[in-house]
């Protein structure tokens, strides 16, 4: 007999995660292209993009070695202190996305999810708390732009490529100086764009 199914607040929350999370790792890998240039020309169509580490966790490491390298002072610990955060952030959504959640819940009303890779160490969240989460990524991701036009200050090349996915071409961007038309205009051979805002 199939398990019932999840209830709708659960799938919700669970979803909530997700989609925020992934944002917040488009955010990463953007920046991680962009401060490490990421690109390869492509005749008169623009660049392409190289695949950065495939691992959101590897991403994130690779780029506190760049800040590491490129940056210092306030603008290197304002950095390396969101990608800890970041990357905190990045495991527990990890484990709500990817666990094998419960329909009913503990007698604290949490649900639990096991995990294949540690069945002895279940997550256990009320929808309450995984929205939260949700909410707690979601707000976590503004706090990168205001570090980015200084990250464009202390790696040039690297504002030249990125824009956060739900951050407008607007005058607070346009007064940084930051060229986004390269990016934004690249298209591959049969016209297609190879970015698009979302």
């Amino acid at each position: 007999m199939p398990a019932p199914n999840l209830p709708t607040g659960l799938v919700h929350a669970i979803g909530r995660v997700a989609v925020n999370g992934t944002l917040l790792e488009s955010d990463i890998i953007m920046t991680l292209w962009a401060a490490v240039s990421y690109t390869a020309p492509v005749d008169a169509f623009g660049s392409k993009l190289i695949s950065p580490p495939s691992d959101i966790q590897a991403a994130i490491d690779v780029l506190k070695g760049v800040i590491k390298m490129r940056t210092d002072g306030p603008l290197k610990h304002d950095m390396l202190t969101y990608l800890s955060e970041a990357k905190r952030l990045q495991h527990t959504r990890g484990q709500i996305i990817h666990g094998l959640w419960s329909h009913g819940t503990d007698q604290q009303g949490r649900h639990v999810a096991t995990s294949m890779r540690n069945p002895t160490r279940p997550t256990k969240m009320t929808v309450a708390d995984m929205n939260n989460f949700g909410t707690k990524i979601h707000d976590h991701r503004s706090t990168l732009l205001p570090i980015l036009p200084l990250l464009g200050a202390a790696i040039p090349e690297t504002l030249m490529h990125i824009r956060p996915t739900d951050m407008p071409l607007d005058a607070r961007w346009n007064q940084t100086g930051v060229a986004w038309n390269r990016l934004q205009e690249a298209v591959d051979e049969s016209g297609q764009p190879l970015y698009v805002a979302t």
